[in-house]
């Protein structure tokens, strides 16, 4: 699975989020923003975690 970022800046990433099943980081995130976290934590293949303040992405899109 990989989540993929637009910023508000015009930068892109893409990162590989295979440890998660798509409906649990939407789970995750939704959690995460609405106990207050200014920022989103992605964990990733091999303990690479994405870390992305909330308030620069424009978008976020989660594919299988």
């Amino acid at each position: 699975m990989q989540v993929k970022i637009d910023f508000k800046n015009g930068n892109k990433t893409v990162f590989n989020a295979d440890c998660y099943d798509a409906d649990d980081l939407r789970r995750d995130l939704v959690q995460q923003n609405a106990n207050g976290n200014h920022f989103f934590y992605i964990n990733g293949y091999k303990e690479d975690q994405l870390i992305v303040d909330i308030q620069s992405i424009q978008s976020l899109i989660i594919s299988r």
